[in-house]
């Protein structure tokens, strides 16, 4: 008999443990309710450019490996447009967490990949901005990782609506928790992901 109410006892102190984990995700979600109606808000009102622009969600764009490769050489065709095709230029923003300059990141380009830009340096400057907004949905947690990485997923597609104007959103890293909030925003969203966050 002791034993069965000790296993009794157990199944309680899990059950109430559950409804405690239910009512962190029941705050998390209000929170990001609240962050969607606030950025509806300012979304009315956000500036309108003339220019196209496609922005490219990479946080850590400075990285040297093959998915870096892909985004640059896909930025690289999008200068080739643009000095080909004077009357339709786009405009590229990068959305990356890296604190390294543009030049930094030019020469390292060439010296790792041989992806020359130097020729294309007047319209880096002019048609490529690297936004920096704080990414923290790639760092690993010490416990419910997967969960927290979701949540911060949602957040880092909060400070993007609220951070950068685009038409188009395209990931190259594997955020899909991002996917949702912009497209309810009426944003299009193309992702080519070598390996997903998981």
């Amino acid at each position: 008999i002791l034993i069965y109410i000790k296993m009794f006892d157990l199944i309680i102190n899990l059950f109430t443990i559950m409804l405690h984990f239910s009512k962190i995700i029941i705050i998390a979600i209000s929170f990001i309710a609240i962050l969607i109606l606030i950025s509806m808000q300012k979304l009315k009102y956000q500036h309108r450019y003339k220019k196209r622009t496609i922005s490219f969600i990479h946080p850590k764009c400075a990285d040297c490996g093959g998915g870096e490769k892909v985004l640059w050489l896909m930025v690289k065709s999008l200068l080739d447009y643009n000095s080909t095709n004077q009357n339709t230029s786009i405009k590229i923003n990068i959305i990356c967490s890296v604190k390294d300059t543009a030049s930094s990141m030019l020469n390292n380009l060439y010296t790792k990949f041989g992806i020359d830009l130097t020729s294309h340096q007047s319209n880096f400057v002019n048609d490529v901005e690297l936004v920096r907004v704080k990414c923290s949905a790639l760092n690993p947690s010490p416990y419910l990782t997967m969960l927290f990485q979701i949540i911060n997923q949602f957040v880092f597609a909060y400070d993007i609506l609220t951070n950068v104007h685009s038409d188009v959103f395209i990931d190259t890293t594997g955020l899909p928790f991002t996917y949702p909030l912009l497209k309810l925003f009426g944003k299009t969203v193309i992702a080519y992901v070598h390996y997903p966050f998981i």
